[in-house]
């Protein structure tokens, strides 16, 4: 036993720190100005369950990603979407990973990350991620798992451009919290909530309306 180390008691692992035990190896040790690397477990690092996912494992055989949308929204998680930045089409456009609609260059930042030096999320989705950062506490990766979770579409079927939906009842004005947050919807979805004032018997008598073609035929 070394001079400079103290014997002590210790407590058993738990199932978390053992499980992060195996799957993170242990890192080189620095003495006596040399590295003398201590044992490495042999343990493979454990992945996501989804197919396609290949992200570590969080909670639950899922990722960080998946493991919140199940939570969160609960049922099966959905398969990640995976796009080329770099592939155009015959108008010379670029896809949005995040709304998955076709754009022109000019409606992307540019960025040195990226192959093709445009971000990979066009300016219209990048302000949204940046409103639900300041003004409903969402970072990238909860606004993506809620969108995820709607399919990337809006609930009438539009791809975008979106905005954050939440309960004015919570929290009135244009900022609100994590709690009151509805989902991601349209803009148009979006003016015909303020107009109908979130009255839900409005719009579903305003439907009744429209399914019986109106007052006077």
């Amino acid at each position: 036993m070394r001079p400079d180390l103290v014997e002590c008691k210790t407590k058993p692992l738990s199932a978390g720190h053992t499980e992060r035990l195996l799957t993170h190896p242990i890192r080189p040790n620095r003495t006596e100005g040399s590295m003398k690397p201590t044992q490495v477990l042999s343990q493979p690092v454990r992945l996501c369950s989804v197919e396609g996912c290949g992200g570590r494992h969080k909670a639950r055989g899922y990722c960080n990603r998946h493991y919140l949308q199940v939570v969160w929204h609960g049922g099966e998680p959905t398969p990640p979407r995976r796009y080329d930045t770099t592939v155009r089409d015959e108008l010379g456009r670029k896809r949005c990973v995040s709304c998955e609609t076709w754009r022109a260059e000019s409606e992307f930042h540019k960025s040195k990350k990226c192959k093709d030096g445009y971000a990979s999320t066009c300016s219209h989705c990048y302000r949204n991620q940046y409103t639900a950062r300041y003004r409903h506490g969402l970072n990238d990766l909860e606004y993506s798992v809620l969108l995820d979770a709607q399919g990337g579409r809006c609930l009438c079927g539009a791809d975008g451009p979106f905005v954050i939906d939440h309960d004015h009842s919570c929290c009135p004005g244009q900022h609100g919290c994590k709690k009151c947050v509805r989902g991601i919807i349209c803009q148009p979805c979006n003016k015909t909530l303020g107009f109908s004032r979130d009255n839900a018997a409005l719009l579903r008598r305003l439907a009744d309306y429209l399914d019986s073609g109106g007052v006077a035929r």
